[in-house]
Formats: structure tokens, C-alpha cells, sequence
């Protein structure tokens, strides 16, 4: 493993740490903050909906021919994404779809690993509704938007690559030589990021452990947008406009599950919690 992943290896497990419960404090609190109701009937429907017309709305851009990729060069970018045009790199490429799978799973992990520490099926599946919701939302979104606007990834551009090569890879890209804009990697791990400390924080309080969980998921969820600049895949705005959307979703899911008055405080210690006397809430 490179001293890259060892060092992201050790961040994604320390947040993980940083989520999973630990013994129930005496001081018991507020119970679950989120419920489910009539925003399922909602949220559900239109995250399945954007899935549905990107997946139908898929391939409309067609393909690029090789005089079509000849003919492009970085100085039809704009000036802010040009650099982006300069990049090619498949170990960063890879390296962003591990870190982004990486969060996603650890934010699953510390997601349930609360509930179903004692049992609470119910609050479990209101948990999983609140993951499913988000995943439709940012998936679908992404995909309409990266049909709808159909714009061409930055290594087609790369004239330090021969026409040939460009065209090599465009044809064999699964993800698609058209679908640059914007980045489903940093909305999915921005949304990871975001729902794992927003939840942390509605069920435990602030505190210094998630002030911690914050800046961690953050970073990992900041190196896979820098990793999809590196590899060529997206230009800076790709990924600015999708962490935004995905730590927009990852943060008003939660919300709109949020019990009436409840939550904020929280009743669980984490292992750091304990470790340390890192006091809950304050």
C-alpha cells in the first residue's frame, strides 16, 4: 500500500472510531433524534425518480471520434480549469474510488452501528431510510445533471497525450468521456461526510470528538475531489459544484428526519470518549 492510503487508511478508520458507540452512559438522555413520516413519501420518490430518468437519459451524448478529440486543446478551456486539461493519472483515478468507497462504507458503519449496538430495529430502519433517501438523491442528481449538461472530461483535452491515446480512452472510459460535470465522486463523499458527522452530532452533541469526525470525514471527502482534479477525470468546478450538492444532501436528509425538540444531546460514549474524559456535548 503507498504512504498515500496508509495515511488515508488511518484517517477513515479513526473517524469510523470516532462514530462507534461505545458503553451507555449513565446520564441517558434524549432518545433517537430522527423518525420517519411524510417526508419519506416525499424524498423516496423523487431520489428513485432522478435515478430513474438519469439512468434513461443515459448515453445521449453519444461518443467522440478521433478528429473531434484532435482538435481539442487546453486553450478551449476556461482559464480557472485549464490545469485540469493537463492531467492524466489512473493510480489517482484509483485512488479516488477508494477513498470515496471507503467513507461511504464507514459512514454506513457508524451510521447503524448506534442502533443496532442494543437492538433498536426501529431506529435502525429510520437510520437506513435516511441512507437510502441520500444515495437516491445524490445518485440521480448527479446523473441527470451529467446527461443534461454533457460536458467533456478534462483528459480529452490533454494534448500532451497523442489524439489516438485520448481516443483510446474515451471509448474504453466506463464512465463516460461526457459526463465531466458535475462529480458524482465528491457529491457521493462530501454526502458521506457530511450525513456521518451530522448525525454524530444530532445523537451525541458538539463536542470535541466531533469536531474531530468533522475535520477527518471532511478531509478524506476534500483528497478524493483533489484525487478526480489529478487523474484527469473532472476540472476544479466539477468538484466544487458536487461536494457542494453532496454536503447539501448529506446534511438536510438527516435534518428532515429530525424528532421535534429532540436529539443534540446524546447519551452514548464513543471509545475516544472514554479514553480520554472528552466530556459529551458543550
Amino acid at each position: 500500500m503507498s504512504p498515500t492510503r496508509r495515511a488515508l487508511s488511518l484517517a477513515i478508520l479513526s473517524l469510523v472510531a470516532l462514530s462507534l458507540p461505545g458503553r451507555r452512559l449513565e446520564a441517558q438522555v434524549a432518545g433517537y433524534p430522527y423518525e420517519t413520516g411524510g417526508r419519506d413519501a416525499l424524498l423516496a420518490p423523487v431520489g428513485l425518480g432522478l435515478s430513474l430518468l438519469g439512468e434513461h437519459l443515459g448515453g445521449r451524448n453519444g461518443t467522440l471520434s478521433l478528429e473531434e478529440i484532435a482538435a481539442l486543446t487546453p486553450e478551449r478551456v476556461n482559464a480557472f480549469d485549464r490545469t485540469a486539461a493537463r492531467s492524466w493519472s489512473p493510480g489517482w483515478a484509483h485512488a479516488s474510488d477508494w477513498s470515496r468507497n471507503v467513507l461511504v462504507g464507514g459512514a454506513a458503519l457508524a451510521g447503524f452501528a448506534d442502533p443496532l449496538s442494543d437492538s433498536r430495529w426501529e431506529d435502525a430502519a429510520t437510520m437506513g431510510a435516511i441512507f437510502v433517501e441520500s444515495y437516491l438523491l445524490i445518485r440521480g442528481a448527479t446523473y441527470v445533471a451529467k446527461e443534461l449538461a454533457g460536458r467533456k472530461r478534462p483528459y480529452v483535452y490533454n494534448d500532451a497525450l497523442s489524439a489516438e491515446a485520448r481516443h483510446a480512452i474515451a471509448t474504453e472510459d466506463d464512465e463516460g468521456a461526457f459526463l465531466s460535470f458535475y462529480s458524482g465522486h465528491a457529491a457521493g463523499a462530501f454526502m458521506a461526510a457530511t450525513l456521518l458527522s451530522t448525525v454524530y452530532v444530532d445523537s451525541h452533541g458538539r463536542s470535541t470528538t466531533s469536531d474531530a469526525l468533522w475535520g477527518s470525514s471532511l478531509a478524506v471527502a476534500g483528497f478524493t475531489a483533489l484525487a478526480r482534479v489529478k487523474a484527469g477525470k473532472h476540472f476544479p468546478t466539477d468538484v466544487l459544484v458536487g461536494s457542494a450538492v453532496g454536503a447539501a444532501v448529506g446534511h438536510l436528509v438527516p435534518r428532515l428526519h429530525r424528532v421535534d425538540g429532540g436529539g443534540g444531546a446524546g447519551g452514548n460514549a464513543t471509545p475516544l470518549h472514554l479514553a480520554f474524559r472528552i466530556p459529551l456535548g458543550g
